[in-house]
């Protein structure tokens, strides 16, 4: 399904880029809540890592319990790898 965004890609990219955190997650924020709830009980960090800064991301910084390898502003490019416990991997890419 497709769906129109009403917002410019520079508004687009300044809400992803504070996702996680105090401001949590646009889209089923609770579900998240959840997993990272179940994660903490299984041995992990759950959501409770945050943020470094709420507006600014970088190569490296943690968010919840996503690790940020690339954060490329100019490019409009994010990659988050996943640090829960889980089996296999996980990958969230903007």
């Amino acid at each position: 399904q497709i769906v129109p965004i009403q917002v410019s890609l520079d508004e687009v990219q300044r809400r992803i880029w504070c996702i996680g955190g105090q401001r949590g997650w646009y889209s089923m924020n609770w579900a998240w809540k959840l997993r990272g709830l179940i994660d903490q009980l299984v041995g992990g960090t759950g959501l409770n890592r945050g943020r470094r800064h709420p507006t600014q991301i970088e190569a490296g910084d943690s968010i919840d319990f996503w690790r940020v390898l690339l954060a490329d502003e100019a490019k409009m490019h994010l990659i988050l790898y996943a640090e829960m416990k889980l089996p296999g991997e996980a990958w969230l890419e903007f």
